[in-house]
């Protein structure tokens, strides 16, 4: 869906599109499959699963290429990966990295799956 307005725009990063408390290491997506999390708020420190379920992005408006000259191509992008970020690759970066209570991170993300500690996802689509 298009924004129309800088009220739109703005409304998601107020939390008027919605928001998930996760406390737990079970994997939360957004209901539906236009929307995603825009931003994260570490309510305790809190780390991601180590593996390609941790933190995903979506595939609709990502891309990879495998050499300079290549083509580009969607693949689902996981945070926690070591090989380019294709999921099913495993690794960590963020894996490894302990979020402090009280950070809040920006990005675009379809799946989060937590390792320890609690965090508020919030919706925007």
């Amino acid at each position: 869906m298009a924004k129309n307005s800088l009220h739109d725009l703005a409304s998601g990063a107020f939390g008027q599109n919605g928001s998930v408390f996760i406390n737990s290491q079970n994997t939360v997506k957004p209901n539906d499959i236009d929307q995603y999390f825009h931003a994260i708020t570490f309510v305790t420190n809190t780390q991601f699963q180590a593996n390609a379920d941790g933190l995903v992005s979506n595939v609709s408006e990502r891309a990879t290429r495998t050499t300079t000259t290549g083509a580009l191509t969607d693949v689902s992008m996981s945070f926690n990966s070591t090989n380019g970020g294709e999921l099913g690759t495993g690794g960590s970066p963020t894996g490894t990295i302990v979020f402090p209570a009280g950070l809040t991170i920006y990005g675009r993300w379809s799946q989060i799956k937590l390792q320890s500690g609690q965090c508020v996802a919030y919706l925007e689509s």
